[in-house]
């Protein structure tokens, strides 16, 4: 089991035209760190859910639309195999990438020195903004 922090995200307001927002739902690659968020994703109503709501369910299936082609797309399986097998959540690369946007595996920074480094290493402010 793997303890993630989700949502730490400081300064959001911030930064200029940043669409990206750690309320709503969001998609992201264990293996290179890319964040993807839909417009739809921004408008689920809180509470609702894909069992009770279209617009969730809409924006659900666009999130899982977006994973399987990224997957397929950017990566071999042999790099998913790797993952697994690791027994990592995530590689240190994404782990640097997403830090920005205050997505940190904490239980494994602890046991993985490499992830330690890339966390020490990553910006405190996201570099660019969701895919969308």
């Amino acid at each position: 089991m793997h303890l993630i922090l989700h949502g730490a995200l400081f300064g959001r307001e911030n930064l200029t035209n940043f669409q990206f927002d750690p309320n709503f739902p969001y998609q992201y690659c264990r293996l290179c760190g890319a964040l993807f968020q839909s417009s739809l994703d921004r408008k689920v109503p809180y509470g609702h859910t894909p069992g009770n709501s279209r617009i969730a369910y809409l924006a659900q299936e666009k999130r899982h639309e977006w994973a399987m082609t990224h997957a397929t797309e950017n990566h071999k399986p042999e790099e998913h195999d790797l993952l697994r097998f690791s027994g990592l959540y995530m590689t240190a690369e994404a782990a640097k990438k997403l830090a920005g946007y205050g997505i940190v595996p904490l239980s494994q920074m602890l046991v993985d020195e490499a992830t330690s480094m890339a966390l020490l290493e990553a910006p405190r402010k996201p570099e660019d903004d969701a895919c969308s």
